[in-house]
């Protein structure tokens, strides 16, 4: 009879990534079940399975914990974006793509933070500051989708994208279950004649 395996011990930094991982999870998902103020760090710990004093070890006040969060929910949802975008899909395979993460867990729990951000100025400045880095990556990825060549253009275009994406989240709280199918039709429609219009030096390339 074959000896089974004897396992591999986990190194201390494979442990102490496995523990941020479960904390920045659990605290992800109480901030969309429970939201802001609801997520107390008690609960964090339970739905983690980590102890107090494991928590205090990673992240020592409730404040770097979500700090470390913002930078974990803009890592899901540049993800979201890079394996969108990536799939080479047309503008309206990539706008259906568009209304699943922003109707999804993931922009709800940035969603959160956003709300609590406008009477805490340290979780504004940090949320501002991942919002600027992830605009920056979705340009370059739209670019790609896109292919407008003007880069004003490109970033007018962006602005009145994630403007219409931001808008549909919102309702979203409100309007549980809704398709919005004929508001993206019309959106849709509405950004392919604004490209169309666009001058030549600005418009897509032909595509060979």
């Amino acid at each position: 009879m074959a000896r089974a395996q004897p396992k591999m011990r986990r190194t201390q930094n494979e442990r102490t990534e496995a523990t941020r991982a479960k904390l920045l999870a659990a605290t992800s998902e109480l901030l969309v079940e429970a939201g802001y103020q609801g997520t107390t760090v008690a609960e964090i710990c339970d739905r983690a399975g980590v102890s107090r004093g494991g928590q205090l070890h990673h992240f020592p006040t409730k404040a770097e914990l979500f700090a470390a969060t913002i930078g974990h929910l803009f890592d899901l949802r540049l993800r979201e974006f890079e394996r969108l975008l990536n799939r080479r899909v047309d503008m309206r395979a990539a706008l259906k793509g568009l209304l699943r993460i922003y109707t999804g867990e993931t922009v709800a729990a940035w969603l959160e933070l956003v709300v609590a951000a406008r009477h805490e100025e340290q979780l504004r400045d940090l949320l501002r500051q991942r919002e600027r880095q992830l605009a920056k990556q979705a340009l370059s990825l739209a670019r790609r989708l896109l292919g407008i060549e003007s880069e004003p253009e490109l970033r007018r275009v962006m602005r009145t994208l994630t403007t219409f994406m931001d808008g549909i989240a919102l309702n979203a709280v409100l309007q549980d279950r809704i398709s919005y199918r004929s508001e993206m039709e019309t959106f849709e429609a509405m950004l392919t004649r604004h490209i169309e219009a666009l001058p030549a030096r600005a418009r897509p390339k032909t595509q060979k």
